[in-house]
């Protein structure tokens, strides 16, 4: 049986309260970091990098527990700390980030309607080793939460998206208790510091603002490794009580919150193998118009989704023509729950 505790990061388990850990939740089913259909062929444009186009946030008390691992594994994970923090390039006392000149380069990625594979390859995430994580004990909010097509469709994808949420939230204020703890001045302290304007310190031309990282660093300048370290102590100290009255009413409210999304989408996982009603009104509909009303909304349906929906004729596996749809750039999962929950499709 899965439960959050297993998808989190082993240090987030230890803190977390037990109400949110042993939330059960349905097992993703359809692609993983081992399993990934962007492998399949080799001209894909992320081909060499799965979803790992990507350059996550890692808090400062997380790359104080990387440095701190004394396991051979974290070797790779541990080079690539120190090669950032010798350049200082996102390097800031709250987190390791993305550079300013990474972002542009991911937002102009996403900007295109086909990102190529010299784009992919040229944002694989740092921490990528022969494309699996060096850091995975250490992954943070999205990478412990991104699934393309979840198992359950649309209550799938809500459920992670208030997971990312609940350890965003999580993430954020324990970076700033840890800050508060080593007596960071107040003054500069940057409560919203995901934004990446407020991290960014690099000058028009590219180049690192010697003046603002030093400010920003002040009397750890030069020693950030040490002060990555004492983070991760200061974290070590902090008891599962405390972190409870940190984050207070919210977190009372995550988890009441992602208990009944977690009950939503075991009730909506999508069935192994589905058979289509073609005769039903809401296929003609679908046939007919290219849309269909579900509940308030009306979700559209391209004419390569309707080949695709064609395909569920009882014996093909679901997660092959998910997969096929994926690759296709018309994802069915959404849709998919949706319909079985109509009736449309129906389990063989």
């Amino acid at each position: 049986m899965i439960k959050i505790r297993d998808k989190i990061a082993p240090l987030y388990a230890t803190i977390l309260p037990d109400t949110l850990l042993e939330i059960e939740i349905p097992l993703e089913k359809f692609t993983t970091c081992l399993e990934c259909p962007n492998t399949t062929k080799p001209k894909l444009p992320r081909y060499h990098t799965k979803c790992c186009d990507y350059h996550p946030v890692v808090p400062n008390y997380m790359v104080g527990a990387i440095l701190a691992d004394q396991r051979p594994e974290l070797a790779y994970g541990q080079a690539q700390i120190r090669q950032k923090i010798a350049a200082q390039v996102g390097v800031t006392p709250y987190a390791i980030l993305q550079s300013a000149d990474y972002a542009r380069r991911f937002k102009e990625s996403r900007d295109v309607k086909m990102m190529t594979q010299e784009q992919a390859n040229d944002l694989l995430c740092p921490y990528n080793k022969e494309n699996l994580c060096s850091i995975w004990d250490y992954r943070s909010e999205l990478c412990a939460t991104f699934h393309c097509m979840p198992s359950s469709g649309h209550k799938g994808s809500s459920f992670w998206q208030m997971m990312r949420s609940l350890l965003t939230t999580f993430e954020n204020k324990l970076v700033l208790a840890v800050l508060d703890r080593l007596e960071y001045p107040a003054k500069r302290m940057e409560v919203n510091w995901r934004r990446p304007k407020a991290m960014d310190i690099t000058r028009p031309d590219g180049t690192l603002d010697q003046a603002r990282y030093a400010t920003m660093w002040g009397e750890s300048e030069g020693k950030e490794e040490a002060f990555y370290l004492k983070c991760f102590e200061t974290l070590q100290a902090i008891q599962r009580p405390e972190v409870e009255h940190l984050l207070g009413i919210e977190l009372e409210v995550f988890t009441k919150k992602t208990s009944v999304l977690a009950h939503e989408s075991w009730d909506h996982q999508i069935p192994d193998r589905l058979t289509l009603d073609r005769q039903h009104p809401i296929w003609q509909k679908i046939v007919a118009d290219g849309e269909f009303k579900y509940k308030e909304r009306t979700i559209k349906v391209s004419p390569t989704q309707i080949l695709l929906l064609k395909g569920f004729n009882g014996t093909t596996p679901t997660i092959r023509l998910v997969q096929e749809s994926y690759l296709l750039r018309q994802v069915l999962t959404n849709m998919l729950s949706r319909l079985v929950a109509s009736k449309v499709l129906k389990p063989s």
